[in-house]
């Protein structure tokens, strides 16, 4: 199979799915019309900006990667332009701002991005007017060159042949990239129009100006059709290139796809035709799309194969496979009609035709993926397929596949990874940034459990494409799990993925992520303040009430006490604490460490090292390291703990020499807490056999009384 998706069995029934079902790399776009949403004018600003970001939000959720978004659907603009007027469409009068100042194309670029999507700007080259009806405003370039138009049936167009033609839709588009952040300029399927029975389109004033210095020549009348064809697919071919050049002079990275009508040629007309019986996109209208991906004018193709399996004009199964054998450079995505997947499969009427034609699709080797028609659709669930692509199909996250013709260069791996709590963060090198190929499109967050190995080629655990330089687990990952490993990877303009970077684990609970971002919230501390710093045991203390009395005005007790923080974890927050030179600190640690079966070596060790730092930056700060509390075997739920009373003891010893070697008060609460007869913690002050209840902590506050004062 395609993709390097040959996954073991064990993975795949893991997974719930199958290997071609779960694709690293595939191009999931969407349309996004604007021509026919005749509702959009009388809705305001903020109406019509809920019902884009509401579409971005179902194409985000059902699993899609790009936005194809229509804007310039008439010779006109759904964006800011000093070169075309307007759409209609947005105001409802051609030439008219909207009556609350906005930039529609700026708006989709910004909220594309922010959900990982790329956005690619839809234009028509050449249609003009839709009916008759519409009216074209004062400043439209045809009052100006009415020369360059022709009208055909009702609607009026720009005359292909005309240079002018060329030029002011280069210039128009160019625009658009030049100013906006786009990934991509896309052309759907009007280039020379649809035929209109018994009307022609009178370009003949244009072929005898232009042709013959083009090289098509009539000499015999019989051939006239034939050469005004060739010479109608040079004009557009022409445009392609022109443009082309201008983008990729611009930008590069700037991608440009061409949508055309989903019959190349009939059989019945060419030897290299489909076996179908329609409307021809070459004889037709005039565009030869192969031949231009054969050149490299155009990046990628997505032909409307809007038809189901069976169709007997045109067979869906038929022409996937036509364009499959026949586009052999650059990329082919299939455009797909939301309504045709309803219909019955051929093998099964039980069914419907998903199955098939996604299955068409991920082994076809050619295919690189899909385009949803209309997008507009995600927000219903059009014959189920929503809830087959957001739980089959497009369930994970998919890169789009690399543009190597452009660049085939990765950038590199992400620099600065750390983690603050729960929140990661990270940068892209330098050299990089300033690189136009390399700068970063995306970053790529990946979360592997506990016990998986880190793979960054299986798409189940790419949980997030971002542009920010930070993602916070808690919040974003609803997967997230103590003992979870992060790796990040940037991904350039062109798809290229960096290596990985470093694995960070987040090893601790929610809870004690979600009480770092307390603290991180919580008014700075002051150096009249006093940290009661620790884990479980001296989280449950109620510090502030205990002393309310004892200590002077402006000065508060700080509980900074996480269920089970260990001594690493201590140290990795002591920058919540040690730039504001708190007055004293009272440190409690080393249960949950004993609990971690370490030795007793390595668990004086890593606390030491939080003393050693507290010591370092923070001199001024009187430090009370406190002894370890007994426990109670009998009544414990804490099996870890279980024979280790002599490493207890051991640890206490460690951290009294500690003390002395630092200069710091060591604080003995282990007698005080000691049954005589057992040795354990007294059952009286416990319910689970480790942490104490409120008559443990009104011993534990009397014993440190005097050095809270």
């Amino acid at each position: 199979m395609k993709k390097g998706l040959l996954l073991i069995l064990s993975v795949i029934i893991s997974l719930n799915i199958c290997a071609q079902d779960a694709p690293k790399r595939e191009f999931r776009g969407g349309w996004l019309h604007i021509v026919g949403n005749n509702s959009i004018k009388d809705m305001s600003r903020a109406e019509v900006q809920d019902w884009f970001t509401e579409a971005l939000d179902s194409m985000q959720v059902n699993g899609c990667n790009a936005v194809i978004f229509q804007v310039r659907p008439c010779a006109d603009a759904f964006y800011k332009s000093e070169i075309e007027p307007w759409s209609r469409y947005l105001s409802g009068t051609q030439g008219v701002a909207p009556a609350e100042e906005w930039d529609p194309l700026q708006f989709m670029v910004d909220e594309s991005h922010k959900r990982g999507m790329e956005i690619h700007a839809w234009c028509n080259p050449y249609r003009v007017t839709l009916t008759e009806s519409d009216e074209l405003c004062e400043s439209h370039v045809y009052h100006k060159h009415p020369e360059i138009f022709v009208k055909y049936g009702k609607q009026l167009y720009f005359n292909p042949a005309e240079p002018l033609s060329r030029e002011l839709t280069v210039k128009a588009i160019a625009d658009i990239v030049n100013r906006y952040d786009v990934e991509a300029v896309h052309f759907d399927d009007y280039f020379y129009p649809y035929p209109i029975k018994d009307q022609v389109f009178n370009d003949s004033l244009a072929f005898e100006k232009y042709a013959a210095e083009q090289g098509f020549v009539v000499e015999n009348p019989e051939q006239r059709d034939s050469i005004v064809g060739d010479w109608r697919r040079y004009n557009v071919e022409l445009l392609i290139k022109d443009l082309n050049d201008t983008i990729k002079t611009l930008k590069p990275w700037v991608r440009f796809g061409i949508s055309p009508f989903g019959i190349h040629r009939n059989k019945r007309n060419a030897p290299d035709g489909s076996e179908t019986n329609g409307l021809s996109n070459y004889d037709e209208l005039f565009a030869d799309v192969p031949r231009w991906a054969e050149l490299g004018i155009i990046d990628y193709v997505v032909p409307q194969l809007y038809w189901e399996i069976g169709h007997r004009a045109a067979c869906y199964d038929v022409l996937i496979h036509w364009w499959n054998d026949y586009m052999k450079r650059g990329h082919l995505y299939i455009g797909q009609s939301m309504s045709s997947f309803r219909k019955p499969d051929l093998k099964d009427s039980t069914k419907n035709q998903t199955e098939e034609k996604m299955r068409l699709v991920r082994e076809l080797p050619n295919v690189n993926g899909n385009v949803w028609w209309p997008a507009w659709s995600f927000l219903r669930n059009v014959s189920n397929l929503q809830t087959d692509l957001k739980e089959n199909y497009q369930k994970y996250h998919a890169l789009v596949p690399v543009y190597e013709e452009l660049d085939n260069q990765a950038p590199a791996a992400a620099i600065n990874f750390t983690s603050k709590g729960a929140v990661l963060s990270w940068d892209q090198a330098e050299a990089d940034k300033n690189d136009p190929m390399q700068k970063v499109l995306f970053y790529g967050v990946y979360c592997f459990p506990r016990g998986v190995e880190v793979d960054i080629n299986n798409p189940a655990y790419l949980v997030k494409r971002t542009q920010e330089t930070q993602f916070d687990a808690l919040k974003e990952n609803p997967n997230h799990k103590s003992g979870s490993k992060y790796v990040v990877t940037v991904i350039d303009r062109c798809w290229n993925e960096s290596e990985p970077t470093e694995v960070i684990t987040l090893k601790y609970t929610d809870h004690y992520y979600k009480r770092y971002a307390q603290f991180e919230a919580e008014e700075e501390i002051s150096s009249e303040d006093i940290v009661m710093l620790g884990d479980s045991l001296t989280e449950g203390g109620k510090w502030d009430e205990y002393f309310a009395e004892k200590i002077p005005e402006g000065t508060r007790i700080i509980n900074r006490g996480i269920v089970g923080d260990d001594a690493p974890g201590i140290y990795d927050r002591l920058e919540q604490i040690l730039p504001y030179q708190p007055r004293k600190i009272f440190f409690l640690c080393g249960i949950n460490d004993i609990s971690h079966n370490l030795s007793t070596e390595k668990i004086l060790s890593d606390i030491e090292k939080v003393v050693s730092k507290i010591r370092t930056e923070s001199p001024d700060t009187k430090l009370y390291i406190q002894s370890l509390l007994p426990y109670n075997q009998e009544k414990s739920i804490y099996k870890s703990l279980n024979g280790k009373f002599e490493q207890v003891s051991e640890v206490n010893d460690g951290l009294n020499k500690m003390a002395k070697k630092y200069g710091a008060k060591y604080i003995n609460h282990h007698k005080k807490f000691t049954d005589k007869k057992s040795k354990e913690l007294r059952a009286d002050l416990t319910r689970d056999g480790l942490h104490i209840n409120q008559d443990g902590y009104a011993i534990w506050a009397k014993a440190i009384s005097k050095y809270v004062k």
